[in-house]
């Protein structure tokens, strides 16, 4: 059981990532991916965002035997571009996620060892260049690290075998730290061990701001339908089977 909740950590990190990159408004990694309860049978979740400029998301998340089957992502910028759709498709293998696509263009592989521990996540650029990340696990420090190869027409062209990204789970299996890129974030804490609540953290132009959601309205179930941050407010319809 640890090994399928440490494993979907890194899965819903980079994920999240994915879809953060396609806002390019927000700063730092934001938390997309639904964390719902474990007993919920879910047809699809309909999420949308209206960020202090104007931007609009809508999101839609997909559901097939309750996994996570397909992400619509839709972004408006401003009141003359129409949306940009981005389509994902999720292949699994075993109770895995084994690689994720974006209309029919691979774009990340996820590989495992022989006990199901996730080892390697490739991403593939459309400039050919292919980004490897190397999960390294430090079990009694609760920390993941990682080092990273960029590979260019099978050749390794660059490595960092000291790697300063990693991510430090708590006592729930959450990320309660993580270094990532250019982004630092500390001081994790969720609402009902659930859902994030308050992030501390830094980038390269801002220092040590506090990012808070303030979660408005809650369903029958108790998963949250709305919620606030400062300039961003977000809804989420869930569709219950």
């Amino acid at each position: 059981m640890k090994t399928k909740k440490i494993n979907q950590i890194l899965v819903n990190f980079f994920l999240n990532l994915e879809l953060t990159k396609r806002n390019q408004e927000i700063q730092g990694i934001y938390d997309y991916i639904p964390h719902l309860n474990s007993d919920d049978k879910i047809e699809n979740i309909v999420f949308n965002s209206i960020l202090k400029n104007g931007f609009i998301e809508n999101i839609t998340f997909d559901y097939h035997k309750n996994v996570l089957s397909k992400i619509e992502y839709q972004i408006k910028r401003d009141e003359i571009e129409n949306h940009i759709i981005f389509k994902y498709h999720f292949n699994y293998s075993n109770d895995k996620l084994n690689s994720v696509y974006i209309k029919n263009r691979l774009l990340y592989k996820f590989n495992y060892n022989s006990s199901g521990v996730l080892k390697e996540i490739k991403y593939f650029r459309k400039d050919q260049v292919t980004e490897v990340y190397n999960v390294l696990y430090y079990y009694d420090n609760q920390m993941i690290k990682f080092s990273s190869d960029i590979i260019k027409n099978d050749d390794v062209y660059f490595n960092v075998n000291e790697s300063k990204d990693f991510l430090i789970w708590n006592k729930d299996l959450k990320i309660k730290k993580f270094s990532f890129d250019i982004f630092s974030y500390e001081n994790i804490t969720y609402l009902n061990s659930k859902n994030i609540e308050t992030i501390t953290y830094s980038t390269t132009i801002d220092q040590n701001l506090l990012f808070t959601w303030l979660y408005i309205q809650f369903d029958k179930r108790n998963n949250w339908t709305e919620r606030k941050s400062k300039g961003y407010t977000s809804y989420r319809i869930i569709n219950y089977k």
